[in-house]
C-alpha cells in the first residue's frame, strides 16, 4: 500500500507546472484522477511521479528525475529498477545513461490486463482458503470492534466505500441524498447493488427530495420526501446502526469529495433515532 501521507499530497509542489505540462493549477484535479488510478493499478507513489515526468518529457537521467522530484538519489535508483521490471519505463544505454516511459495507453493497458490477472488468480485460491480457515478450530474474541473514524477523499474511494457498506448489510440501509447525488450513486452503479440486496431482504429507506425521480417505490424501495431542511440535503449513508458514511467536499473552494467513515456505535444509535424520529411513516 501507498504510504500514509503519499497519494494525497500529489501532484508535488515542488515539481514545476513547466515540467508535469499542465501549465495550470486548474489541471491539479485531472492529475489527482491520473495518479489515483495509477495507485489504484499498483503504483506507489515515487513510481507514479517518476513515470509521468518521463512520459511527459521525454529522455531524463537518473539525476535529474531526482533533483525535479525531490526524491533522493538512491530511492530515485530503486524505483527506476521496480518500474523497469514493471516494462514501463526502460534504460538507454549511453553516457550518462537515461530512462524512457513507454506510451500512457500502452502502460494503462498493460496494468488492467495485469490486476486482472491477479485477481483471476485470487478468485482460483478462493475455495482452497475458505476450506482452510473452516478446518481452523473457533476462537472466542471479543464481540465489539474497535470504535474507529476514517477520512476518505476522491470519488473512487469514497463509492467503493459505500457499495462495501451496501454488500455488508443484512438488516437496514438508510440513504439520505439528493436527486445529484442519487444520481451520481447510480453511475456508480450502487442502484443495482440496492436492488440485489433488496431481494435479500434488506429494507432500504432513501430520504431525497420531493421532485426525485431516479428512484420509486415501485422499485421496493422506502422513499421518503423530504422537504424541511434549507439549502443542500446532507448526505449520509447509514448501514444496520453499525456504520454511517457522511459525503461532503472537503471545503466552500475544493472540487474534491470527501468522505468521514465511522463504525461509532453512539454516533450510528444517534443518526439512526434522529432519521426514525423525523422520517418514520
Amino acid at each position: 500500500m501507498m504510504r500514509a501521507h503519499g497519494l494525497w499530497n500529489i501532484p508535488r509542489s515542488d515539481t514545476s507546472s513547466e515540467e508535469r505540462g499542465d501549465g495550470s493549477i486548474e489541471n491539479a484535479s485531472k492529475w489527482d484522477t491520473i495518479k489515483e488510478e495509477l495507485y489504484e493499478l499498483g503504483l506507489t507513489t515515487n513510481e507514479i511521479e517518476i513515470y509521468i515526468l518521463l512520459a511527459r518529457s521525454g529522455f531524463r537521467k537518473a539525476s535529474e528525475i531526482s533533483r525535479l522530484l525531490n526524491i533522493p538519489k538512491t530511492e530515485t535508483y530503486v524505483t527506476l529498477t521496480n518500474l523497469q521490471n514493471k516494462s514501463i519505463v526502460r534504460e538507454i544505454s549511453g553516457r550518462p545513461v537515461k530512462f524512457e516511459a513507454l506510451p500512457f495507453e500502452e502502460t494503462f493497458r498493460m496494468l488492467i490486463h495485469k490486476k486482472k490477472t491477479e485477481i483471476e488468480s485470487t478468485e482460483g485460491s478462493l475455495k482452497p482458503l475458505l476450506d482452510l480457515w473452516q478446518s481452523l478450530p473457533s476462537r472466542a474474541i471479543g464481540s465489539t470492534s474497535p470504535q474507529q473514524f476514517q477520512k476518505l477523499k476522491g470519488l473512487h474511494r469514497v463509492y467503493h466505500k459505500v457499495k462495501e457498506m451496501a454488500h455488508k448489510a443484512t438488516n437496514e440501509i438508510i440513504i439520505m441524498a439528493s436527486v445529484k447525488e442519487l444520481a451520481q450513486l447510480e453511475t456508480y452503479g450502487l442502484m443495482d447493488d440496492i436492488h440485489s440486496i433488496i431481494e435479500n431482504g434488506v429494507d432500504v429507506s432513501i430520504i431525497t427530495e420531493p421532485d426525485c425521480n431516479i428512484v420509486t417505490p415501485d422499485d421496493g424501495l422506502n422513499i421518503v420526501a423530504c422537504s424541511s431542511i434549507q439549502g443542500d440535503l446532507p448526505h449520509m449513508i447509514l448501514m444496520d446502526r453499525e456504520e454511517m458514511l457522511a459525503i461532503t467536499d472537503e471545503g466552500p473552494d475544493s472540487k474534491e469529495t470527501m468522505a468521514i467513515w465511522t463504525n461509532c456505535s453512539t454516533l450510528c444509535e444517534a443518526i439512526h433515532l434522529f432519521f426514525t424520529y423525523e422520517y418514520s411513516h
